[in-house]
């Protein structure tokens, strides 16, 4: 609904509401572009996870028939003690960026080989594959 002014009806108040309407129409104009660049952002940054996360699961979906394999070939003990000393970290670090004036983060993952600490003898070569 809309806000009901009390204004003195003469050509300087209406000279005054001409202006501050132009004012207007510009903020909400550049309030506009403002929020369909921060969606067309969203939209590129949300397509671009879907692809990665399509990919992810098709190497989890590999990485389980892995697993399962290896623990179809172990003692479950066994299996436990080598997952249990395997070990690998990865760094995050947080970068914000500027897009139309909001700060958005940028997130940037610095990954670091895993070694394998057991014995090759004791485990399969299925495990190994798993693993990697």
């Amino acid at each position: 609904m809309a806000k009901v002014l009390n204004v003195n009806p003469n050509r300087m108040e209406l000279s005054k509401l001409k202006k501050s309407l132009v004012v207007a129409k510009r903020g909400h104009k550049l309030l506009k572009d403002k929020q369909d660049a921060l969606v067309k952002e969203f939209l590129v940054k949300a397509r671009a996870v879907y692809e990665l996360r399509q990919k992810l699961e098709e190497e989890l979906a590999s990485c389980y028939a892995g697993f399962l394999l290896a623990r179809a070939q172990t003692l479950p003990q066994m299996l436990e003690q080598t997952l249990m000393s395997t070990s690998g970290d990865i760094k995050v670090e947080v970068e914000f960026v500027n897009v139309m004036s909001v700060r958005v983060p940028k997130f940037n993952l610095s990954e670091q080989s895993a070694e394998l600490n057991y014995g090759l003898g004791t485990s399969p070569g299925s495990l190994d594959v798993a693993l990697e």
